[in-house]
């Protein structure tokens, strides 16, 4: 079982991304050091050759990975050599580093592993200033069948991250593949679920993994999500899973609370708070802005809170619940999980 390293900091830097997928490359040798979609990858350590000297590869992988969680056809990174064609040879690999060449506090890849050592591990590092400050660890099942983790690191500073390979045997090498890598400051975080894990819900009505509180509609709770950048701000806020038709409310705040008992949910925004939206929900979905409508910052600057860059703001929606019988000392309203936008 992989083990779960969680990081519940807030960090508010400005967001910026460095995604790699590597599938502008044509399948074969890339190079010793080179950079995809904003992401240095560099010091490759094969223990066959000295660090630094082994080339990274193009490996298309589309006819052995294809339908696996994680992948993006067709290329995936390698080390060492490669299978011609579409069906994937797994390289060996014990280490390399990747960066975008700024501060972040977040990576994620996606490994695929074949053929590797029962009992060996991959860890992906995350360094600061020449210090280990976190990992994510996975320890390998072994076996001739391919193998999906997903490695993420989130939630504190780091100037540069690691895959390493270690173990009790063959120096700790593992043969795989990486796909993609994504390194930077994301500039929303998800917040304030109902779903059990952070607080009970006022009467046992658990949602959905990562949504609010469950509804009476049992949609799994609402779920708030964000899409768009900060800067400039083109942030747009979207709830699904409400009731068909519900009276719904987006409201800001610009302190993160303690989750508190709201209605059939749980509240976690808190603070100086703003309602910046009211509107019925279609068919359980509410969107804001919509074309039309001013911007988050716009209408939080005309509602007296004005939103700095550099600055966090908290976002949950609630909404009209008035099944009584559903939850009997919650109320006549529900409220979706959070999002905090770094702005």
């Amino acid at each position: 079982m992989k083990p779960t390293l969680l990081f519940t900091l807030l960090v508010s830097t400005p967001a910026f991304a460095g995604t790699a997928h590597f599938d502008a490359y044509p399948e074969g040798i890339i190079a010793t050091n080179f950079q995809d979609g904003g992401v240095t990858f560099s010091n490759l350590d094969n223990t066959l050759q000295p660090i630094g000297t082994a080339s990274f590869i193009a490996e298309q992988a589309d006819g052995t990975l294809t339908g696996q969680t994680g992948f993006s056809t067709p290329i995936c990174l390698g080390s060492v050599g490669w299978s011609p064609g579409p069906g994937a040879s797994f390289g060996r690999t014990k280490s390399y580093e990747m960066s975008t060449g700024q501060t972040a506090s977040h990576a994620s890849l996606e490994l695929f592993l074949f053929g590797s050592y029962a009992g060996n591990t991959v860890t992906l590092e995350a360094w600061q200033g020449g210090q280990n400050v976190a990992n994510d660890t996975i320890v390998i099942a072994g076996g001739f069948s391919v193998q999906h983790y997903h490695l993420q690191i989130s939630g504190v500073s780091f100037d540069h991250v690691r895959l390493m390979g270690g173990g009790p045997s063959d120096s700790g090498v593992f043969f795989g593949l990486v796909d993609d890598v994504t390194i930077g400051s994301p500039a929303y975080d998800s917040i304030c679920a109902g779903d059990g894990s952070l607080a009970p819900c006022p009467c046992a009505n658990s949602g959905a993994s990562g949504h609010g509180c469950e509804n009476s509609a049992a949609t799994g709770g609402a779920e708030l999500s964000a899409s768009g950048s900060t800067s400039p701000d083109s942030v747009v806020l979207t709830t699904d899973g409400e009731l068909p038709h519900a009276l719904s409310i987006l409201l800001q705040g610009n302190t993160l609370i303690a989750p508190v008992p709201f209605g059939d949910g749980l509240r976690c925004a808190g603070g100086l708070l703003k309602r910046l939206s009211v509107k019925n929900a279609v068919n359980g979905t509410v969107v804001y802005p919509v074309a039309g409508e001013l911007s988050i910052t716009a209408r939080s600057a005309q509602l007296g809170d004005t939103i700095t860059t550099g600055s966090d703001r908290h976002y949950q929606t609630y909404y009209r619940d008035p099944d009584t019988s559903f939850c009997a000392i919650g109320g006549t309203y529900n409220i979706s999980n959070g999002v905090t936008v770094h702005w």
